[in-house]
């Protein structure tokens, strides 16, 4: 395998990351948004329901810097030698792993106090 069939995997590898962060999210953000709906016409259901809450607006920006990591990884594999291309994949794995801890976290104690 040569240097820029090892580029292109690194480079598939990202952009499905990418487009399965993206899917994910929105998938999660209907889904949680659809129930929260279902909820507000419940007779037993809450008076009072915010729809575009943390997930919309926060997650949203999450998201959009998760993707800014992969996008600037994918323009320095275009501009680097085999090596570097190598460095540059493991480190944006890192990141985003990094950013899917720190977001998990953050759900997971929005949610340990309860949901709006």
């Amino acid at each position: 395998m040569d240097a820029s069939e090892k580029k292109q995997i690194w480079r598939d590898s990202l952009l499905a990351m990418k487009n399965s962060l993206l899917g994910t999210y929105e998938l999660t953000t209907t889904v949680y948004e659809q129930e929260k709906f279902l909820r507000c016409w419940n007779p037993d259901g809450p008076d009072y329901l915010v729809f575009s809450d943390y997930r919309r607006n926060e997650g949203r920006r999450r998201i959009q810097d998760v993707m800014e990591v992969i996008d600037d990884a994918l323009e320095r594999l275009d501009r680097c030698d085999t090596r570097e291309a190598s460095r540059i994949f493991l480190q944006t794995m890192k990141q985003v792993a990094r950013f899917s801890r720190l977001a998990r976290l953050i759900e997971d104690t929005r949610e340990s106090f309860g949901r709006t």
